[in-house]
């Protein structure tokens, strides 16, 4: 005897009598249950089944008869097909971006490097003769340098999305790699008579990777100029609190608006231009490394700004206030982090 759940549609019961080889595989069945895949192609469609064929006996041990029971999974296995072709495409789109990003770090990034350099040979050519041609010039230098530094964050941005971020922390006495950032910033600080003041006890010292705090400095300080007018001030301060630095980037300059900042809040990745000023759709990838980088110290970021008045970013890092002596070699050591980005 062959029954069948009472709960199958009128069409799998069909089954039996179009598949000979499963008919077959019933009648041999001699010896405990069996579990099996089963399909056929039904309705201009491919049907799949989970088959449980069980065996039935008396009160003794004489067999009376068997029973077939269809599972079908046929939407299951759709969807794990659609699945599987879906990960096809984004491993395609994958590699696309990987090409894409090697066209940028090579034929996009370096002729603007170039052209950085040009800017500021012509600009040092310029004499105050020149005043109209100058201000051309210092206008163009400025786009070019807020590109190159556009497609220097993407490729930060790219690498830590690569994979395995490696994250190297040593102490590092705050007091001097600030003034070196403010160095590296002061060329284009003075271009607008900005005034920038590092405000750190000399004793200071963080336990940090050194390329990522450079980095969020960087970032910092350009955003800082950026939205600072000529004549402005910007100051860098940090203090001690519990075995954490506050570092603090402050300016005078138009600061963000109420709309603006809920969207710096939500930690997207890319943002589009936002009504802040002519400059608003430079804030794209910067924000998003320093969050990133931040964390993966164990700090925290945030800012606080009020339009017309300024802004102020701060973040946290572990640190110490004895100076790099009182640094052993415990705590943190190198590791490597998943990339995790929202942000700017």
């Amino acid at each position: 005897m062959i029954a069948v759940s009472r709960f199958m549609i009128q069409q799998d019961f069909m089954v039996l009598s179009d598949s000979p080889e499963l008919l077959e595989r019933i009648r041999a069945a001699s010896d405990g249950d069996e579990r099996f895949p089963f399909h056929r192609f039904h309705v201009d469609r491919n049907k799949y089944y989970n088959c449980s064929l069980s065996l039935i006996y008396d009160s003794g041990s004489v067999l009376i008869g068997k029973i077939l029971m269809f599972n079908d999974i046929t939407e299951m296995k759709e969807s794990e097909s659609r699945l599987r072709e879906n990960a096809r495409q984004l491993s395609e789109l994958n590699a696309f971006k990987d090409k894409l990003f090697t066209v940028v770090a090579h034929d996009i990034r370096d002729p603007i490097a170039l052209l950085v350099s040009l800017t500021e040979l012509l600009g040092d050519e310029l004499t105050a003769a020149d005043f109209e041609n100058a201000e051309l010039v210092r206008e163009l230098k400025g786009q070019v340098q807020n590109t190159f530094q556009l497609v220097e964050n993407l490729l930060d941005w790219y690498r830590s999305q690569k994979g395995m971020v490696v994250f190297r922390p040593l102490g590092w006495n705050l007091q001097q790699v600030v003034r070196q950032a403010l160095l590296l910033s002061g060329t284009k600080a003075s271009m607008k008579q900005i005034r920038m003041t590092e405000w750190i006890n000399e004793k200071l010292t963080v336990r940090a990777d050194k390329e990522m705090l450079d980095l969020i400095l960087r970032n910092l300080l350009s955003n800082a100029i950026k939205f600072t007018g000529i004549g402005g001030a910007i100051d860098i301060r940090a203090d001690m609190e519990g075995d954490m630095i506050i570092v603090s980037v402050r300016d005078n300059g138009a600061g963000i608006d109420d709309q603006t900042s809920e969207l710096l809040r939500l930690e997207e990745p890319f943002l589009k231009s936002m009504a802040n000023g002519d400059n608003s759709e430079d804030m794209r990838f910067g924000l998003t490394l320093i969050r990133e980088f931040v964390r993966i110290h164990g700090g925290s970021l945030w800012f606080e700004s009020e339009p017309g008045v300024g802004t102020t970013f701060s973040f946290t890092l572990p640190g110490s206030a004895g100076g790099l002596a009182s640094f052993d070699d415990g705590g943190m050591k190198e590791e490597a982090y998943e990339s995790d980005f929202g942000g700017r």
